[in-house]
């Protein structure tokens, strides 16, 4: 009796050690993995090609709101000229009003070309990340403004916050300078990143 008693014992112990085994080397196949996805992951990032552009949303709504400072400017203007069609009902007032009206249709007018131009440079913007280069457009569809910037001649990548916004620039060895920021690219930071990492170098904050 006390040798089957020690005999199921030995093979319990014998089983739980086998299971300890079993998980550590369940454990051990996981970790592996896990770093074979992390190598993965930077190996990709290393080679792979990349194109980023900017948030259509924050186009979009650029644009409406040139749309809309233009709609603004008109019906200011009007409240501006309206009362000039009847001279002798304009009091000290009115021409007050008059005045502050046309001041506002003068500042909505000019802000609406000048954000109907940024809202479509901002759409035509673009980085691209291969394996030899970065290639930006900061133009238009007319004027491009393209800049090639092999990795081998980056020289710096600075970082700098301004309130709520991150602005970043490529300095290279050649003089040429790429500045862009969370306005200019969906996801800048990521793109700062992978650019800092392909060409080597650490992002200075300045």
């Amino acid at each position: 009796m006390i040798q089957n008693i020690d005999s199921f014992k030995k093979r319990n112990l014998y089983r739980r050690v086998r299971d300890i085994e079993n998980i550590g080397a369940a454990a051990l196949d996981a970790r592996e993995a896990a770093g074979d996805g992390k190598r993965l992951n930077l190996e990709n990032d290393l080679t792979s090609p990349v194109v980023f552009r900017n948030s259509t949303l924050l186009v979009a709504l650029t644009l409406v709101f040139s749309v809309a400072c233009a709609f603004l400017s008109g019906c200011m203007l009007l409240l501006t000229v309206g009362p000039l069609f009847e001279p002798g009902r304009i009091s000290a007032a009115g021409y007050i009003n008059m005045f502050w009206w046309g001041f506002g249709a003068l500042v909505f007018g000019s802000m609406c070309p000048s954000l109907w131009q940024t809202g479509r440079r901002m759409g035509y913007y673009r980085a691209e990340l291969d394996m030899q280069a970065v290639d930006f457009r900061f133009g238009t569809k007319k004027n491009p403004q393209p800049l090639r910037m092999e990795w081998d001649k980056i020289g710096a990548v600075e970082h700098k916050r301004t309130g709520s916004a991150h602005y970043y620039t490529i300095a290279g060895s050649d003089g040429s300078t790429a500045r862009f920021s969370t306005y200019s690219f969906l996801g800048a930071k990521k793109l700062a990143n992978l650019i800092a990492l392909r060409a080597h170098k650490t992002i200075v904050e300045v």
